[in-house]
């Protein structure tokens, strides 16, 4: 013994509400789908750097044995000239 408006309001909530839940719960699965895909690119881009690091740590190593670190001196450049010629712009009389 539901009164008319009340089955009216059933329905309409059935109408409208199981659309909603559905349309969220859907939402949030896209979502997630979307963002997880995105992490997931970030983390194999992280991962592919930090092995390529790796190897060019590995590739200098190599280098240096080859070479020998011992074939050369580390020297300080010498500081640059000062330029004591007439390179004064500002006197324009």
């Amino acid at each position: 013994p539901l009164l008319p408006g009340r089955r009216r309001a059933m329905n309409r909530a059935a109408k409208f509400g199981v659309p909603l839940v559905f349309f969220c719960v859907a939402g949030l699965y896209g979502l997630q789908q979307f963002v997880g895909q995105k992490y997931e690119r970030m983390d194999k881009q992280v991962r592919s750097m930090s092995e390529r690091r790796f190897e060019l740590q590995e590739e200098h190593k190599k280098l240096m044995e080859r070479f020998g670190s011992d074939d050369f001196e580390l020297k300080p450049l010498p500081p640059a000239p000062d330029d004591d010629g007439d390179d004064d712009d500002d006197e324009d009389d």
